[in-house]
This record gives C-alpha cells, structure tokens and sequence, in this order.
C-alpha cells in the first residue's frame, strides 16, 4: 500500500503536465473516480496506481519510464512547496545525505508509510556512491527525483548505474564540483561538539 499523500502529489503532477481531462479519465478507469481527494493518512492499493499511470501513459503515448522520471522532476518542487525545511542546504550532495532521516521523519508522520532505504557515500572528491533498496523498485521515478533535485540545487550530475536487482539500485553520482559535509562528532560528556568540515 502506498500513502495517499505520495500519489496525490503525483496525481496533481500530472494534471499539470496533462490535464483534468485525461487525469479524470485515468482516475476513473483504475477505479478512484474522477472526483476521488486522497487523505494524507490513507493507504493506497499499488496495482490501481500502476492501473493510472499506465492508462495516462497510453492516453499520453507517452512511454512509461519517462512518465516516472517527468513525475520524478516535478514532484522535487512539490515536496519543497509542502516540507521547505528538508531542503535547507547548501549544495545537491547534502541534501543527499540527509534523505535517510527525512525518510525517518516522513514514517514517524505518516504511520504505516514505507519509504525506500538510502545511502550516499563518497569514494572521491566529486564522486559518490548512492544506494536505492524498495521492494516496488520504482528506479525511473527515483531517476527523475535525482534529476529534479540537481536541478533544484543548479548542480549538473552525470549518473552511472553500477548494480540493479529487482528492488535495489547502485549508482555512482558524479558531482560538478568537489562535494562536502559537515559532521559532528561527540568525544565524551566533558567536551562540548565539535564541529569538522570535510572535503571528498
């Protein structure tokens, strides 16, 4: 099951892209009607979402892999619009890092919610390694948000896809300038936090 604030930010998504006209049609033919409004809270039946984007895909001519991705890109701007404080930082590769709590959150606000595990790790001064696991692998919407979000934070970023199993995806993000973060580290009770900024 999917969370109905998830898939009504894709729904509204692809009203912009394609209208009311199709969208109600799609809504229609995977059994939500045309007038359905989905609660935040509410769970979500996979197959009649996959239903809809399969039939605004036919309707589009529009192959499906790129309906994801155009979801993908766009939805970057809608979760900025509805969560702005998860998009406070300074460049593309923090925000990156930060995906794995903002997961956390997003399952302690919304129970039941089951959003993909991820990672980022450096292995050079502009590379990284990111890791995708959801038994749904949705890997071109997860494209179109990796692209949405370079290009929200007007960084340009070349992805190679080293591994892919059903529901797990490795791929190397090449950054186009050297990434970096700040991590905190806590040596005991007696020494206050330090701060060390690091450059990959």
């Amino acid at each position: 099951m999917m969370k109905g604030t998830v898939v009504a930010t894709w729904i509204k998504t692809c009203r912009k892209l394609y209208g009311d006209s199709i969208i109600n049609e799609a809504m229609n033919q995977a059994g939500f009607g045309s007038e359905k409004i989905f609660s935040p809270l509410e769970n979500v039946n996979d197959d009649q979402v996959n239903n809809l984007i399969t039939h605004i895909s036919k309707k589009t001519n529009t192959d499906g892999k790129d309906l994801w991705g155009k979801i993908g890109r766009d939805n970057v701007i809608s979760f900025f619009n509805d969560f702005p404080a998860f998009f406070q930082h300074d460049n593309l590769y923090s925000f990156l890092r930060s995906l794995f709590d903002i997961h956390v959150v997003m399952t302690q606000r919304f129970p039941g919610a089951k959003p993909p595990i991820v990672s980022i790790e450096p292995i050079a001064a502009k590379e990284a390694i990111f890791t995708y696991e959801s038994k749904r692998g949705m890997f071109d919407y997860l494209y179109g948000l990796l692209n949405g979000s370079a290009e929200f934070f007007k960084e340009n970023i070349t992805i190679d896809e080293i591994e892919r199993t059903d529901s797990y995806a490795k791929l190397k993000i090449n950054f186009e300038k050297n990434i970096h973060y700040v991590k905190v580290f806590r040596f005991n009770k007696l020494l206050s936090l330090g701060s060390v900024s690091y450059t990959h």
